[in-house]
């Protein structure tokens, strides 16, 4: 970012689709009970997942992930 301000270059650049890494397979685990979460659509740049159990207010979770992805070209 630093750069781009020395160099008073604004512009952005968006990679093209076959210049980004892609999530294969998608695998997330509750740390604490080993219990799997489902996640929803893990082609898109965001996913959701649904915890099992209400989240409270303070509280905090461990999430043991496993992935493969392709990497861009």
């Amino acid at each position: 970012m630093y750069r781009k301000l020395e160099d008073r270059n604004n512009s952005l650049h968006f990679a093209k689709q076959e210049e980004l890494g892609k999530v294969l397979e998608l695998n997330i685990k509750n740390s604490g009970n080993h219990q799997p979460i489902s996640v929803q659509n893990i082609s898109d740049e965001n996913f959701f997942l649904s915890l099992n159990e209400n989240l409270e207010s303070g509280k905090s979770i461990k999430l043991q992930l496993q992935y493969k992805n392709a990497a861009s070209r």
